[in-house]
């Protein structure tokens, strides 16, 4: 024979990759062909739910029901099923399980229960499903339309549901997450000191300014306190009594001081506000910042009338200068600079826009917004981003400015999608307006199959989609159903003795809705609408309104909680829109309590203040009584089991015809007859390199010698390349060594410069 690469056969003796690398071969050792073998719902589940998989696959070939391209894998699938992939990948056979599922099974987030919810393709709710927890049915709940079962029902962390429906089941793994003890304990303290806000009329004073609060403080039992305070200044280094503050009203404060220089404040630093009993301990506290601060300045606003501007549309940019009163300027100027920041797309041979396509100076209007056109002409026939930069000079000669940022497009196809009710509409627009019959393909969830229809398109809403591809000659979109927000508002409430909710729901969500009070379920159910009205018994414990429904081939859920504040106050005032300087008018102040009823002896806090100083005031804090929470409860996690995949030994005499591994040169010289060989040619000399193959892969050769004499040792450093040199045209004996037999390869030749 006469060759370099030999590969042996004894008994069982096959083919390595490695050695065929090491001299540069590129044999493939993937086929292309590859099987497709369907198993039953019984065998898919054994395989999904047991650890050790390998003799359970060998014994799941049994049924081929189609072939496919292992590079770009399988396409063709049918409508529903469990299937093996089977491939071969050198001296391995690689199994893959998969499946095709006729349903949507979503884990709906349930308080205190376990909630299952199927729906089938088209997005209808199922109720004729066969759920199974490990070997307990769990029965379809009418009302809600889930498969459920309650916490305390629910035995262990781990457990298996599977769903059976329109002859096909499925498997998952469902993980019950316990609420660690700690977070339902609740623990009892002895609460603050003192319950209390204070307030200031400013957030910024003035040297010699006069400084107005007020403070409203409750003891720790929540009694207005009647004695009187101390008035401290605090900074972070050193603190100043000022004086003392006598309740005008029990627990109702109110004073004022000047900050006048005895005080040696530090200018633009911020101060401390803080009321203090005799004995030192804070009663309430606010601060305010010391600023010998200008009431002036320019106030510009400037917005384009679309960040999107159109060929051969124009674009308006609208100019508002005021001063610090909000009062339009009078005789001020505007410098106007338009320049190009990126080109996306032209369409014309040549482009050039130059670094500024428009400069120019205008004069503010003083009664009106001042506008400006920016024509579509200046970006040519470009998709160009552009940059418009204001610059404003008023009476004074101050300098104030302001950047915005548009998109010109001279040419651009946008596909949209948007909800008409419970429909979903898809458009094509061109330079933003609506093109009409425009054909092209629609399919839902990577379907290979696709339909044609007319843009633009109108069809029901399906809560199994998740994607939506849209595709021409020269358009593509592809919609995530999850980007698209159906609207899902709860309406209603405590309204003074009863609790009322109603839905709003115009994209007509079926959802599965359930209203507790505390832990304590009052009713559930299922639809597009809800109208709840119950009578109000008991204001001790929180309602709380959870809706779960699916969209997008996804579980949601909508919770809001109603609790109830006895001690809440709602406030109202009838004060006029405007008052002009040295106007009185009077405002009228409406006090009720939850049930609508006039509240005696409130303590109210009233001030205006303006907004130059951007000045927000505090919310003030709510130390009534509330309605107790519910406790926290286990919830679910859910993971289907549909991944299984193994590399199980090559029955090479099985598959060789099959796939036709007999054919390749990776397998002919990995699983020879008796003795493979292969060669190639060379300048300079005669080299040979033997292999000896069992299995696929290559056994150790200890020694080998040529007519007796050692040419490799394994245990001592060798030349990188595995190749010996021979004397050609000559028999010559191989002897190969390995740690149990040695092989001797008798009369054997080799032509000159072959490798």
């Amino acid at each position: 024979m006469r060759n370099l690469l030999y590969a042996l056969s004894i008994n069982t003796f096959l083919f390595f990759a490695l050695p065929t690398s090491a001299q540069g071969l590129k044999w493939s050792s993937t086929p292309r062909k590859g099987f497709v073998f369907q198993i039953s719902n019984k065998e898919a589940q054994r395989l999904l739910t047991r650890y050790s998989t390998d003799s359970i696959v060998t014994r799941l070939l049994h049924t081929q029901v189609d072939t496919f391209d292992v590079e770009k894998g399988w396409t063709h699938r049918p409508s529903k099923g469990h299937f093996i992939l089977a491939s071969v990948v050198e001296n391995k056979l690689h199994c893959e399980y998969t499946s095709v599922f006729p349903y949507q099974v979503f884990l709906m987030k349930e308080y205190d229960a376990l909630a299952l919810q199927v729906l089938d393709l088209e997005g209808n709710v199922r109720e004729d499903a066969l759920v199974k927890l490990t070997h307990q049915r769990l029965r379809i709940d009418t009302a809600s339309k889930t498969y459920r079962i309650e916490n305390a029902w629910f035995n262990g962390e781990n457990r298996i549901v599977t769903v059976e429906l329109d002859g096909f089941r499925s498997v998952f793994n469902v993980t019950r997450h316990d609420v660690p003890i700690w977070d339902n304990y609740y623990h009892d303290d002895d609460g603050p000191d003192f319950y209390s806000y204070m307030i200031t009329d400013k957030n910024k004073y003035k040297p010699n300014e006069k400084v107005r609060f007020k403070s409203y403080a409750l003891s720790q039992s929540r009694s207005p306190l009647h004695k009187e305070l101390e008035l401290w200044l605090t900074t972070w280094e050193k603190t100043k009594k000022i004086g003392k503050v006598q309740p005008h009203r029990p627990g109702s404060y109110a004073n004022e001081f000047i900050l006048h220089d005895s005080l040696r404040l530090t200018l633009d630093r911020n101060y401390g506000l803080e009321l203090r009993e005799k004995n030192g301990r804070v009663v309430a506290r606010c601060n305010f910042k010391y600023e010998d601060y200008e009431l002036n300045g320019t106030q510009l606003e400037i917005h384009l009338e679309s960040d999107k501007q159109f060929y051969p549309a124009r674009n308006q940019l609208s100019i508002i200068a005021t001063d610090v009163n909000g009062l339009l300027l009078k005789d001020a100027k505007a410098t106007v600079l338009v320049r190009p920041q990126v080109i996306r797309e032209t369409f014309q041979p040549l482009v050039i826009l130059k670094d500024t396509v428009l400069y120019t100076e205008i004069d503010i209007d003083p009664t009106k917004a001042t506008t400006l056109d920016i024509s579509s002409s200046l970006f040519q026939k470009t998709n160009t981003v552009y940059e418009v930069r204001v610059t404003v000079r008023d009476g004074q000669n101050q300098l104030t400015e302001r950047t915005v940022a548009a998109t010109h497009y001279y040419s651009q196809y946008e596909l949209t999608a948007r909800f008409s009710n419970d429909s979903i509409v898809y458009e094509m627009l061109k330079n933003g307006a609506l093109v009409s019959d425009v054909p092209i393909k629609l399919s839902h969830n990577a379907e290979v199959e696709e339909k044609n229809v007319l843009l633009p398109y109108k069809e029901k809403l399906n809560a199994a989609i998740s994607k939506i591809n849209l595709r021409n000659d020269f358009v593509a979109r592809n919609i995530l159903m999850s980007t698209l927000i159906p609207q899902l508002d709860l309406k209603g409430g405590i309204e003074k003795d009863s609790f009322n909710i109603r839905l709003g729901n115009p994209q007509k969500i079926e959802v599965s809705w359930f209203i507790y009070q505390g832990s304590t379920l009052l009713q559930k159910g299922f639809g597009t609408t809800i109208n709840f009205k119950s009578i109000i018994t008991d204001r001790t414990q929180t309602y709380y309104v959870e809706l779960l429904y699916s969209f997008g081939g996804e579980e949601h859920t909508k919770q809001k909680q109603y609790e109830f504040k006895e001690d809440y106050l709602s406030v109202s005032f009838n004060v006029p829109d405007r008052v002009y300087p040295g106007q009185h008018t009077e405002a009228v102040i409406n006090v009720t309590d939850q049930l609508g009823r006039p509240v005696n002896g409130v303590d109210l806090t009233a001030l205006a203040v303006t907004g130059k100083l951007n000045y927000y005031l505090p919310d003030l804090p709510y130390y009534g009584g509330s309605s107790t929470p519910r406790s926290k409860k286990a919830h679910y996690s859910k993971d289907a089991v549909n991944k299984n995949s193994n590399f199980l030994n090559l029955d090479y005499k099985k598959w060789a015809k099959r796939v036709g591994l007999d054919t390749m040169k990776y397998y002919q010289f990995t699983y020879p007859a008796k003795m493979f060989s292969y060669s190639q040619p060379i300048a300079d000399s005669t080299q040979f390199a033997p292999f000896v193959m069992q299995g696929g892969v290559a056994r150790e050769i200890y020694v080998i010698e040529v007519d007796r004499v050692p040419v490799y040792y394994s245990w001592v450093d060798q030349p990188k390349e595995y190749s010996f040199y021979v004397t050609p045209k000559r028999k010559v004996t191989v002897t190969l060594r390995l740690h149990d037999r040695v092989l001797i390869l008798d009369s054997l030749s080799f032509a000159s410069g072959k490798k």
